[in-house]
């Protein structure tokens, strides 16, 4: 019963529109999931990033800075927490690099891996200015840091020049 009573003055604390943004989260954490695994990453991350400039284009909201950026991680993270769909790193990373996006925050999504105990981990975060939003600011110096892969286009027109 105490839990309980605690979560309800812990959503009371939250103002309106963070409320909105929790359950706006219970729904959009678990539809970048299925999108993520039905289109693969490649395609998931295009479809989302297409998505949030085309809402970015229409919206009268002002942008948000790093104080609302990190706001928006912690609340991405109770989400994936405490709603009914637990999202890994990758899902919950993807779903606040779209929201940040679509408030005009041009941040990065990044994965890297490591080996720990002869286990391979993986794990994906988000960066703004080279500030981590979503995680511990030594994030990657823990995690090897996967380099994008150059474009289609960057490659050939690197190769007609060679």
């Amino acid at each position: 019963m105490t839990t309980l009573k605690n979560r309800i003055t812990k959503w009371r604390n939250l103002s309106l529109a963070e409320q909105g943004s929790v359950l706006l989260l219970t729904l959009l954490l678990p539809l970048c999931a299925l999108l993520l695994h039905g289109l693969g990453f490649k395609r998931c991350s295009e479809f989302l990033d297409s998505l949030s400039r085309r809402i970015r284009r229409y919206s009268k909201r002002k942008p948000v800075d790093l104080v609302q950026a990190r706001r928006m991680a912690w609340l991405v993270a109770i989400t994936a927490r405490f709603g009914p769909y637990r999202a890994a790193c990758l899902v919950r990373s993807l779903t606040l690099q779209f929201l940040l996006r679509c408030r005009g925050l041009d941040c990065q999504l990044r994965i890297g891996a490591r080996h720990n105990d002869g286990q391979f981990e993986a794990h994906a975060w988000v960066v703004f200015n080279g500030q981590v939003i979503n995680d511990q600011a030594d994030v990657e110096s823990r995690f090897s840091v996967f380099q994008p892969a150059p474009k289609f286009d960057q490659s050939v027109s690197e190769i007609s020049k060679g």
